[in-house]
């Protein structure tokens, strides 16, 4: 096989490839820029493979991203490849005869055609082609082929995990320098609030920005070849209906939704025939080649991507007939991302034209800047002071009633359960703010988890209940302690009886007699002294004889009496030793007679929340559960009590579980039982929360919806409108963006090739993925000058106050926060605030641009702290500081988000104040 013509930088291509893989390299990674002759090098690859190895025994599978240029290398490998069999699956593999496989990556997952794990023969060279080399579909698939040597060619250089560091790079600026490119000529428009209108979806039908770029784009064009990259599909429609209106057929509109049959249509048209002249898309064109023939490019459509700029630049980079430069007309303002590609020469920039612009719109001024969020004042509000939102009304509704209605039954409690920071104690809250209206209840808080040995449980539960009701609920403190010190009075009439207060009255009483009889008695003394003292010694004589007269038969009499009496009218006691459980019992149901007494039963109840539980060990729950069902088997108490608990039901499942594991296993305890044991506890859990709970309500986890309504009402107060965008909107806007980094040119080749079949959406091994992120060179921080504005405004917004803008990213890094609690939303709300101000003051100091305020690098500290919040690994946010400050590379990936780069200084700024705010 003869190795195809090539240029000089294709050679040096291949001649690093073959030396790599005669050095038993297996895993190469080639970066060239769009338009610069992959197939060429691709092609040499091959012919040099054979040469190096033994002839007749090379199988190659090619990978692409689409199925247009699968065909187109199809085509180019018949014509060229004579001595390989070539061809568009990979059942050739099974023949011993050498062959070429071009498939699509979605074709790997198509479970119609034979999988190649099935083959007798496996690929021996399997080559990548503008795919992303660490999606995780590509990845798993090369993962099952590590024998084979693998090469992956890319638009731009980026580390990959999978193939590490290109080993050999060849950037447009490159090209552009060897003349394999044309240069470009670059024109920046300054048109004003144009950035702020071009990231809308939609556009009103009045949109003047539409009209004025579109008269400047026909004014610089001059009915050359061009292709208008739009914000949307939308804009692109209206821009060229308003192109079209000058000049009829000028413009058509090209876009991912076209069967593949117009597509081509559109291009062939665009090729031969002198109208038209304008393709308008919303999307990246891949058809390079045949493209080629365009000399302007004017981007609408903002963009941070390196990669997608690049692509949206190849067909005015590429040389065809008389074309001797590319011209871009960049109305967004590019210049920057532009110069990240090594489009920054001098000679390749105009100075801005039509820079001063004016659109007016209704009357209105144009808006201010929208790059700068403000910092904001950090308001840490109680749960009770936020709205009550997720249906907690109709919850507390229920759960009222469900308490009103509740039978004096024993042994029965009300269950709440859900995730720690679910809401449950909100929703006993709001719960009891409606049984509080009807003056029926009594509400007592017990927290369980403060004393947790079983005597101190005891002991705290009355202590709870007393303090209720020695501290009544009154407004006035006098009449609080008037009533206070009447029910302790009562309460120990109560305990003690009456016989110990007719004793004191009658010792008082026999006080009092005894001073008046001795008033009397020394009246009489100058009288008659000697008369009364001989009275008095014979009556105390006689008193004597008579007391030991009754003393003596006593003695002998009383005790066989008394014994014989109690022997036959006495029930026999242990109470004794009952020990301190059985004296608070008692003392407790003292309290509640008291408290309630009989006749107001059917009009006075206690409410006893119970809260904390799942705070204690695994064993203490099961105690304190245990001694509440205890409480309430006296019918006594349960006549007058409603016990209502918060639990984790995870906790308190696995501490039943902990329980009666040893008895269940004894059971089950052979070999290949694991199964059943799980059931039988599974089942005994059940059960006995069963027996607990008479009735319960369980706050799952929170959908999309209604975590945005929790949000809302946390930030109603710091929003400057109280009105927001609708969700379903922000979050389609999101995925759109998200969509468009990486695979705007593979979907734009043939949109319906890349939708997976649903079967093989299930299979784990085999489910396609799209990465997060593409390749986007995020903004950097410069030395702050009177024109860096770092205090601009977004939306108006008031000093401390959050723009609709802010709201908006938070509530999609919220909506991708799977299983987030109400708790987790405000400690993420308050992580993002600190981690914003913090980085407002550090590089107010520093004298540079707060770059982290800025729109779209705010998008990523928001997304960041979810993602190091929820991440399993233990000090990964420390690792990855301390590897970016060991790194001196000026542009570095963003760990988490990859083909996401930033300079690496303001990297590092970033996470030094992450490992602050993420505290654990």
């Amino acid at each position: 096989m003869k190795s195809p013509d090539q240029f000089p930088h294709q050679q040096s291509a291949v001649n690093v490839i073959t030396e790599n893989i005669k050095k038993d390299v297996r895993r190469l990674q080639i970066a060239m820029a769009p338009g610069t002759g992959k197939y060429q090098v691709i092609a040499g690859v091959i012919a040099e493979l054979q040469e190096i190895f033994q002839p007749y025994s090379r199988k190659v599978l090619v990978i692409t991203g689409s199925s247009a240029l699968q065909q187109q290398l199809l085509a180019q490998f018949r014509a060229d490849q004579s001595d390989y069999l070539v061809i568009d699956d990979f059942s050739i593999l099974n023949s011993d005869e050498p062959s070429i496989s071009v498939c699509t990556l979605q074709s790997l997952h198509d479970n119609k055609r034979m999988r190649l794990r099935e083959m007798k023969r496996k690929p021996d060279v399997i080559i990548s082609l503008d795919i992303g080399p660490d999606q995780p579909s590509l990845k798993s698939f090369l993962a099952s082929y590590s024998e084979a040597i693998q090469i992956a060619f890319v638009n731009h250089p980026g580390k990959s995990n999978w193939f590490g560091d290109p080993i050999w790079a060849y950037s447009v600026s490159d090209a552009i320098n060897d003349q394999i490119l044309l240069p470009l000529f670059i024109k920046q428009i300054s048109f004003t609030d144009f950035q702020k209108t071009a990231e809308n979806d939609q556009f009103p039908d009045d949109q003047p920005h539409l009209i004025q770029a579109a008269r400047i784009f026909l004014t610089e064009n001059k009915d050359q070849k061009a292709i208008v990259y739009c914000p949307s599909v939308v804009f692109a429609k209206r821009f060229a209906e308003e192109l079209n209106q000058t000049n009829k057929g000028l413009a058509v509109v090209i876009h991912a939704g076209l069967h593949m049959g117009e597509r081509r249509r559109l291009i062939s048209e665009y090729q031969r025939n002198p109208n038209p002249v304008v393709l308008c898309s919303a999307s990246v064109l891949g058809d390079f080649r045949e493209l080629a023939l365009t000399k302007t490019i004017a981007i609408l459509r903002n963009t941070s991507s390196q990669i997608e700029l690049q692509n949206m630049l190849v067909p005015g980079l590429l040389p065809f007939a008389d074309k001797e430069q590319g011209i871009v007309l960049d109305f967004v303002g590019l210049k920057g991302l532009l110069g990240s590609l090594g489009i920054n020469g001098k000679e390749e920039f105009e100075d801005s034209v039509e820079s001063n612009v004016v659109i007016e719109s209704e009357g209105k001024k144009p808006g201010p800047d929208k790059r700068y969020f403000k910092k904001a004042d950090i308001q840490f509000r109680d749960k009770k002071e936020i709205d009550g939102v997720l249906g907690v009304g109709e919850l507390a509704d229920e759960l009222a009633e469900i308490i009103t209605m509740m039978p004096a039954e024993q042994g029965s409690m009300i269950g709440i359960f859900g995730k720690w920071g679910r809401g449950k104690t909100f929703l006993i809250d709001q719960t009891w703010k409606k049984l509080k209206a009807g003056k029926k209840f009594i509400k007592v808080d017990y927290h369980a988890w403060k004393y947790q040995d079983t005597p101190a449980t005891w002991a705290y539960l009355y202590e709870c209940l007393a303090e209720a009701y020695f501290k009544p609920d009154v407004s006035y403190k006098v009449i609080k302690w008037l009533i206070g010190i009447g029910r302790v009075f009562w309460l120990n009439i109560r305990r003690k009886g009456l016989w110990p207060l007719f004793k004191f009255i009658g010792i008082i009483s026999a006080g009092g007699i005894a001073w008046l009889l001795s008033k009397e008695l020394f009246s009489q003394l100058n009288k008659d002294l000697e008369t009364l003292l001989n009275r008095l010694g014979l009556s105390l004589a006689i008193c004597t004889t008579a007391y030991a007269l009754f003393v003596s038969a006593k003695k002998e009499y009383s005790a066989k009496a008394k014994d014989l009496f109690l022997k036959y009218s006495t029930k026999h006691s242990f109470k004794e030793h009952l020990g301190i459980q059985a004296e608070i019992q008692k003392e407790t149901l003292t309290l509640l007679k008291t408290w309630i007494p009989k006749r107001k039963l059917k009009d006075r109840k206690i409410i006893l929340f119970v809260e904390d539980i799942d705070r204690c060990n695994e064993v203490k729950t099961i105690q304190i559960i245990d001694s509440l069902r205890v409480l309430l088997e006296d019918p006594k108490i349960a006549e007058r009590i409603v016990v209502v608990t918060a639990v984790d039901e995870r906790i308190l499942k696995l501490a039943i579980k902990m329980k009666y594991y040893a008895l269940v296993s004894l059971d089950k305890a052979e070999a290949g039982k694991e199964n059943e044991l799980r059931k039988a506890l599974n089942a005994m859990v059940n059960e006995y929360i069963d027996k607990l709970f008479i009735a319960g309500l369980k706050l799952g986890n929170l959908s999309l919806s209604e975590s945005d309504e929790f949000f809302l009402a946390l930030t109603k107060p710091d929003r400057i409108e109280e009105k927001a965008n609708e969700l379903t909107a922000i979050l389609t806007s999101d995925n759109n963006r998200e969509y468009g980094r990486y695979s705007q040119q593979i979907r734009d080749h043939d949109f319906d090739q890349m939708v997976i079949d649903s079967e093989l959406a299930n299979q784990e091994d085999w489910s396609y993925e799209e990465p997060d992120f593409a390749m986007d060179v995020l903004e950097g921080s410069e030395p702050l000058t009177e024109s860096a504005p770092i205090e601009d405004t977004a939306n108006n917004a008031p000093l401390n106050k959050l723009s609709n803008d802010e709201v908006d990213i938070l509530r999609v890094s919220i909506a991708k926060y799977k299983g987030v609690t109400p708790r987790q939303i405000r400690v993420f709300y308050y992580r993002y605030l600190i981690a914003k101000n913090l980085l407002i003051r550090r590089y107010e100091k520093m004298g540079r641009t707060s770059v982290w305020q800025i729109h779209f690098n705010c998008r990523v500290l928001a997304t960041l702290i979810v993602s190091y919040t929820v991440h399993e690994e233990a000090g990964i946010l420390e690792g990855h500081l301390m590897s970016s400050l060991d790194n001196q590379q000026q542009m570095q990936s963003v760990a988490l988000m990859k083909e996401t780069v930033i300079n690496g200084f303001d990297y590092q700024q970033l996470l030094k104040v992450l490992s602050i705010v993420i505290a654990y």
